[in-house]
């Protein structure tokens, strides 16, 4: 068992799905009315990072619209704080979907910071609802990682396979966000 978006040839793998994070994001942007949606990458060393990318591009692609501009953050706050300020100034900037929570919190401020307002001028949505419990009155809209589930299936399937249960190896199995709506993203008429 691998705990990993990939499929391995080896054995079953198993994680949250990424790319179905990226997916979802731009269909509601596009779905509320808004032409395009800009993207707050992670670092390129993460996989993570790399399908999301794949998936915001592809659901754009799928749909006819060019990608506008990537900002690539590294995860933290105030990359995603320079990546708003820098968002605040492209003139077709009505979404934002940032790879995890940290950067599109940071991205928040940022454009707060440039003067635009969330949601009414620029909606945004992250990823992984890590900020519950840590920021009062949370106003970020995020696809929540169901990190526990991916915890329980893997151990299960593990505990099958120590029981003597055959596990075929070469299965992918990804667990699908939970949408989270905070109030940061506006229907554009």
């Amino acid at each position: 068992m691998l705990i990993s978006e990939e499929p391995a040839n080896y054995c079953p793998t198993i994680d949250s799905d990424s790319y179905g994070c990226s997916t979802a994001a731009v269909d509601y942007f596009l779905s509320k009315g808004h032409k395009t949606v800009y993207h707050i990458a992670g670092p390129s060393t993460s996989r993570a990072a790399q399908s999301r990318i794949r998936g915001w591009r592809d659901a754009l692609a799928q749909v006819g619209i060019p990608t506008p501009p990537m900002y690539v953050g590294d995860w933290e706050a105030d990359s995603g704080y320079q990546a708003g300020l820098a968002l605040a100034h492209e003139h077709d900037c009505t979404a934002v979907y940032a790879a995890n929570d940290q950067m599109a919190y940071g991205a928040m401020l940022g454009l707060r910071a440039a003067g635009k307002r969330v949601p009414e001028d620029v909606s945004i949505i992250g990823v992984d609802d890590s900020l519950k419990g840590v920021v009062p009155r949370l106003e970020l809209t995020t696809l929540r990682l169901k990190f526990k589930v991916v915890g329980n299936e893997a151990f299960s399937m593990i505990e099958r396979q120590c029981n003597g249960e055959k596990v075929p190896s070469g299965i992918k199995t990804v667990i699908p966000p939970e949408f989270i709506d905070r109030g940061s993203v506006r229907e554009l008429n």
